[in-house]
């Protein structure tokens, strides 16, 4: 079996594979989030390539997309000069993946002057993640939770 390569990215040049991919990510979490449907933003996704405060790794095997994970990064609002990387949607359909995504966006991020990466799993995946997350150096330091406030309609 070949290797798994992670890079960095543009939107543009991977929109339809990621798409494609979205599909059984969104299908591993739909139940755990019915009020998200899958609907990719390209509008949002494509301003924030273009400013600068989106970073996406994403990972292949030969050249089959196998992965991504996307980072919006700002000035924080509370923080005068310090940027800060909210990860986004990550998604890895292989085992092994999943932590290389994660480690290039790091270097990726640090690269950029970000000073600090909030990182998140969702609530229906495998726990083993936080201890990832703690050998990488984060620590716990919000929890957030999903308050619907319309009821998603059925047509």
């Amino acid at each position: 079996m070949s290797e798994i390569v992670v890079s960095v990215c543009r939107w543009h040049e991977v929109r339809a594979e990621v798409a494609e991919l979205a599909v059984a990510h969104h299908a591993k979490f739909a139940k755990a989030d019915p009020e998200l449907p899958l609907a990719i933003n390209d509008r949002l996704l494509f301003a924030a390539d273009l400013t600068g405060a989106l970073v996406l790794a994403v990972a292949r095997r030969d050249t089959r997309l196998i992965g991504y994970c996307c980072w919006f990064v700002g000035e924080a609002l509370g923080s005068v000069g310090k940027l800060v990387a909210t990860q986004g949607p990550w998604f890895s359909a292989e085992g092994g993946a999943g932590l290389k995504l994660l480690r290039r966006g790091r270097d990726e991020l640090a690269a950029r002057g970000v000073d600090l990466m909030l990182l998140h799993r969702h609530a229906a995946s495998d726990e083993r993640i936080d201890r990832a997350f703690a050998r990488m150096g984060a620590r716990p330091y919000q929890s957030i939770w999903l308050l619907p406030l319309r009821r998603a309609s059925n047509g």
